[in-house]
């Protein structure tokens, strides 16, 4: 570990042992959008001899937690922006779900195929979202009473009702996760989501293996064997997906062609692999790209492996890593990382955001729309602070602010936000939210 001591900004500092409590104590299914994922409540934490972390909370209350409860308190934290290939959803301060760009298959959920350069709100989702993901041509949610909705194509059974139909213009319930879902991930061609009991299922297409289990593609969700139980969070990408264990495992499966899998080999696998990280057992989260992964660890590094072609990794471009490497993180280290088609970006614990990679269209926030990849990672041009999250979609990124939702990079088909189709080099505030 490079840090023993770092600020901190989370959402919540926990007085319970586990599950999800928001600043007030109150149980994450009564927590409302308006319970701001800005609180710092967590001021700064120092790893002690014995693994676990003296907490000092911003109102004076000290604890001591393991790295099993800080990662939970990690995956408690909503996702309240997803940046897809040519659409983008979330939740803005006005409380409500509202997507924007493609609306091909019906992947912004208001009940109709046409795009829109602007939020339109998804039918028929009134609850509190916690959170959202978003692919190619559908799009998914989880409530704060953790029911999974998904809606657009439906392409391999992509929405998880069982339903033999082309793809649903307004949300439809995941088989079997009406209730019950902590996180979820919505991918090119397949999904997977994590229940309460700590379960991976996942559903959609199964090239090469991306349910984690052997057969045809599935239009209802099915367990990935060796997951039943102890995953805390799950990340899907193109045609693999990685999830996190409440030991700080990452486990991996599917597609390995360029070493996206982490465990030294291109041989793709059908059922979970352990990605080869050092001090595994403190990540925090683990996010899954087209062909690359990476993992944030709770000391702030960040670690890549797969595909670096354009510098995806956080190193120089060139052939692909089959094993992870570090990426050096400034601005008091990374609090969470996101990859995307070619890019990665990370909000730091200093508030900023970070962006490295393929940089065409202005999609590393960098005010410049030059195609010359950037494989240093670099702060976001006018930003701003209290970046909360960030989401790397496949052309362009997006991030929640205090003030709202930003967007910078290719925007095509709208997916931006910003009201034209022209691209923007820099983060843009999306319209309206």
């Amino acid at each position: 570990m490079k840090r023993t001591s770092w600020n901190w900004v989370a959402l919540s500092c926990f007085t319970a042992a586990t599950g999800c409590v928001s600043p007030n104590d109150a149980p994450r299914e009564q927590a409302s959008v308006a319970r701001s994922p800005l609180v710092e409540d967590i001021q700064s934490m120092t790893r002690r001899d014995d693994g676990a972390y003296d907490v000092t909370c911003t109102d004076g209350r000290q604890q001591i937690r393991t790295a099993a409860q800080i990662r939970q308190d990690r995956v408690c934290e909503p996702m309240l922006v997803s940046a897809g290939t040519y659409h983008s959803c979330g939740v803005g301060p006005s409380g409500y779900l509202a997507c924007w760009g493609s609306n091909y298959y019906g992947a912004l959920g208001n009940g109709t195929n046409e795009d829109s350069l602007v939020p339109v709100r998804v039918t028929g989702i009134d609850a509190t979202i916690a959170r959202v993901s978003v692919g190619a041509f559908a799009s998914c949610a989880v409530t704060a009473a953790g029911a999974a909705k998904c809606w657009g194509s439906n392409l391999g059974g992509l929405l998880g009702n069982g339903a033999n139909l082309p793809g649903s213009r307004v949300p439809v319930d995941v088989r079997g996760l009406e209730s019950g879902t902590v996180d979820l991930s919505m991918g090119t061609t397949h999904a997977c989501a994590v229940t309460s009991t700590g379960a991976v299922k996942c559903w959609g297409s199964n090239f090469d293996g991306a349910l984690g289990s052997p057969g045809p593609d599935s239009s209802v969700p099915v367990t990935v064997p060796g997951l039943e139980s102890g995953a805390v969070a799950v990340s899907v990408g193109g045609h693999h997906a990685c999830a996190l264990t409440s030991e700080g495992s990452v486990q991996c499966w599917g597609d390995n062609s360029i070493g996206q899998l982490g465990d030294g080999s291109t041989t793709s696998h059908v059922g979970p692999v352990t990605a080869q990280v050092l001090g595994s057992s403190y990540v925090s989260s683990v996010t899954a790209g087209a062909k690359h992964t990476c993992a944030a660890l709770l000391s702030g590094d960040v670690l890549c492996w797969g595909n670096n072609s354009t510098g995806q990794l956080g190193a120089e471009p060139g052939p692909p890593k089959l094993t992870p490497v570090d990426t050096f993180i400034d601005f008091g280290g990374a609090r969470g990382v996101w990859a995307g088609g070619e890019h990665t970006c990370t909000a730091t614990n200093d508030g900023a955001a970070l962006c490295w990679g393929e940089a065409a269209y202005g999609r590393l926030g960098r005010s410049s729309t030059s195609s010359v990849p950037g494989w240093y990672p670099s702060r976001v041009y006018a930003l701003g602070p209290g970046v909360v999250t960030v989401s790397a979609g496949g052309f362009h990124t997006c991030a929640v602010l205090s003030g709202g939702i930003k967007c910078w990079g290719y925007n095509g088909s709208g997916q931006l936000g910003i009201g034209t189709t022209e691209n923007s080099p820099g983060p843009a505030p999306v319209t309206g939210l």
